[in-house]
């Protein structure tokens, strides 16, 4: 189960590595970023077939991320995160959030094996300050149902 705790310990990381932005600027990756962005963080994206992404130099591999960065976020079909994990843990990444339907069987045993933090079964948005009235009122709706962390 993942607590509030986890989700603040995870957004107080102003340094964040974020897999699953596009070049076209659709993926939910790229929403990702801006709200990243407009909460004060410094975006690192992370794609190994673009030079940049949503206006920022991306990161080929998560292996030449900064060593001050352990904060990592995706975005991917569940069959790819596993390998990203994999790369964010040999990296030292302390903290990973799994965006909501890009959660595997298998990244959610590995980082439970390798006692790596790990948010999963929720949308970043839902738990960022400064988003827009959807959001909030998104939020607002999952609270009462008990849909967020407590």
């Amino acid at each position: 189960m993942v607590s509030k705790k986890l989700v603040n310990e995870f957004l107080s990381n102003k340094l964040i590595a974020v897999v699953g932005a596009s070049r076209n600027g659709r993926a939910f990756g790229n929403f990702v970023i801006a709200e990243l962005l407009k909460n004060g963080c410094t975006v690192y994206p992370v794609h190994p077939n673009c030079a940049n992404i949503s206006g920022l130099k991306t990161v080929s591999h998560i292996k030449n991320l900064p060593d001050d960065v352990h904060a990592l976020f995706v975005a991917l079909k569940p069959a790819a995160t596993l390998e990203v994990v994999k790369e964010a843990i040999v990296k030292g990444i302390k903290t990973i959030w799994i965006q909501q339907q890009s959660e595997s069987t298998e990244a959610l045993k590995l980082c439970r094996e390798t006692e790596t933090d790990v948010v999963y079964g929720q949308c970043i948005i839902m738990h960022l300050q400064n988003v827009s009235f959807p959001h909030k009122a998104h939020r607002f709706i999952n609270k009462i149902t008990g849909k967020l962390p407590v």
